[in-house]
């Protein structure tokens, strides 16, 4: 991919990366906006009870998301909206940890937090 008629690139199209984007757009900044998943619609990001409980459990039992159902958030959302941590995992300092929770949709982790 030829990058060279941006001046900036910003990763993920979340609330950051989108205002981001605005304001350096807006100052006549020529910018790329890539983002790792794929657009979802609002009815497939919502959540869907009782089908979204099993897939949390689902997910808890086979460590899909391991680090991120600790998250109060895990549990009032679709947890289609979380990354498999099994594909794409993240460490940190046993004396320091951070949970994180990853989407890889468009829009980012703000389609988990408008469902909570």
């Amino acid at each position: 991919m030829d990058i060279s008629p941006y001046d900036a690139i910003v990763v993920g199209s979340g609330a950051t990366g989108g205002i981001a984007a605005l304001t350096l757009a807006e100052q006549g900044i020529k910018v790329l906006v890539i983002e790792a998943g794929p657009q979802v619609k609002r009815h497939e990001a919502s959540n869907h009870e009782p089908k979204s409980t099993l897939k949390r459990l689902s997910g808890v039992i086979t460590k899909k998301h391991a680090n991120q159902c600790q998250h109060p958030g895990y549990w009032k959302n679709n947890p289609d909206l979380y990354s498999n941590e099994l594909k794409h995992p993240y460490d940190f300092p046993k004396k320091k940890p951070f949970l994180w929770t990853q989407g890889k949709q468009y829009g980012g982790r703000s389609l988990t937090w408008g469902g909570a």
